[in-house]
């Protein structure tokens, strides 16, 4: 594959997280062709991963897949990018334990004057 594809409209829900699809292409190396907005677009395009089109529109999508397939996308910079932020940020090696490590400094809020639990009081 050259690109992975989201097709989501631009609604609260897909706006305000990540669909699944998005660790699974970021795993295979690949860029995304989407025109979500919100913290996907965030992501994606602060990484050159990002490759928008207009949702809803034919012609828009039309000009983004001729332009991987044109462009010989993705490149060898952009697939060792996708799968450096996909480790860094969607693989279970990695943000399990980091949320593991989270949560316990949590419970420890009780005890414990930090910046973290501060955060968390009342």
């Amino acid at each position: 594959s050259s690109a992975g594809l989201l097709p989501y409209p631009n609604t609260s829900d897909f706006l305000a997280s990540f669909p699944n699809k998005i660790g699974e292409y970021l795993s295979a190396s690949l860029p995304i062709m989407t025109g979500l907005e919100g913290i996907t677009q965030a992501l994606l395009a602060s990484r050159g991963l990002y490759i928008p089109y207009k949702v809803g529109d034919v012609g828009s999508a039309k000009e983004a897949l001729l332009n991987i397939a044109l462009k010989k996308i993705p490149s060898a910079q952009q697939r060792a990018v996708a799968l450096q932020t996909y480790h860094e940020l969607f693989d279970p090696q990695t943000i399990y334990p980091a949320f593991s490590d989270y949560m316990e400094e949590l419970a420890k809020c009780r005890d414990n004057d930090n910046e973290l639990c501060n955060d968390y009081r009342d």
